[in-house]
């Protein structure tokens, strides 16, 4: 069996040019494992896996729901990244992992202490 694995937030931990690893928070998605089907070639087997590894990555950045519907309808965001190089690329990237609806709610309400 193939048990794929989604694990973002590595470049937080150990970027591209840095020298020594800092700390960081990384976040790791399994999913289900899975097993080649009878007379099924690597290739579709591979793209079985890659599909998996996209929705738990999308999973990842949204939630659980979201990311099940992505996937049935086949539209859940690639984890190729976009084709820039240097800023443009950390700029779009940054876009991409602003929290959804679900995160928004999860996230809590900071308020300034009542002093008066």
């Amino acid at each position: 069996p193939v048990v794929p694995v989604f694990i973002d937030g590595t470049g937080s931990i150990f970027g591209k040019g840095m020298k020594r690893p800092k700390a960081g928070k990384s976040k790791v998605v399994f999913g289900a494992p899975l097993f080649p089907i009878e007379d099924e070639s690597t290739r579709r087997f591979n793209a079985r896996i890659e599909a998996a590894v996209t929705a738990l990555g999308d999973e990842a950045l949204t939630d659980f729901w979201t990311a099940r519907q992505r996937a049935a309808k086949g539209t859940s965001p690639k984890l190729t990244g976009p084709e820039y190089n240097g800023w443009r690329r950390q700029w779009a990237l940054a876009d991409h992992r602003k929290l959804g609806k679900a995160g928004q709610r999860r996230r809590q309400n900071r308020r300034w202490p009542d002093l008066g």
